[in-house]
């Protein structure tokens, strides 16, 4: 049998499937924002411990942070951080990890000990609402805070836990890359030597 299409048919046909809207199951996607800390799995950084007095050696590293997974809390993504820390041989002596989720202005922690819970979530402010200092979360202790240097990239943050000035530390983080520097208010402390973002 012999089939016939008329090119009336095939033009009704092809401005009938040229009008069809197409639907899509995907969830909206998001407005790109700059990180401080970009959280995508597989970026890797990579850090030197330093002590006051002490030469610095940017060639060497003996701590690696990893992005190894993801999972979900409420609406948030969070992404599992391994921290290894190696000896002087390159043997790895300690692993620590911990749970960071990006916000607006902060940088959202849940440590792996505690319950994958809202109520267990520790906030590291990056970027204070107001000028001057502010009271934030981290490790679930509350700290006072202050940002002790900001430039348009680069946001150096000072936390002091409640009554235990001797204890505090800075952190300093570049957008887009990380973080680039922590110091205990002994001066010791990491520096970022290089880093591999996915």
């Amino acid at each position: 049998m012999r089939q016939f299409t008329s090119p009336v048919s095939v033009f009704v046909l092809a401005v009938l499937l040229c009008s069809c809207k197409s639907e899509t199951t995907e969830p909206p996607s998001q407005p790109a924002s700059i990180s401080f800390l970009p959280l995508k799995i597989g970026n890797v950084w990579y850090y030197q411990s330093y002590v006051p007095g002490s030469f610095f050696d940017s060639t060497k590293y003996n701590e690696m942070w990893q992005v190894v997974r993801a999972r979900s809390l409420d609406t948030r993504t969070f992404f599992l951080v391994r921290m290894s820390h190696y000896n002087t041989v390159g043997s790895i002596v300690s692993v620590d990890s911990v749970y960071y989720s990006d916000a607006v202005d902060s940088l959202l922690q849940i440590f792996p000990e505690q319950p994958f819970v809202s109520s267990s979530i520790s906030i590291l402010a990056l970027v204070s609402p107001s000028a001057g200092s502010f009271d934030t979360q981290f490790a679930g202790i509350p700290h006072a805070a202050y940002i002790s240097a900001r430039t348009e990239n680069t946001v150096s943050i000072v936390y002091t836990p409640s009554g235990h000035p001797e204890l505090g530390f800075q952190y300093t983080f570049k957008k887009s890359v990380g973080l680039t520097e922590s110091q205990s208010g002994y001066g010791v402390g990491k520096r970022l030597v290089k880093y591999q973002l996915g």
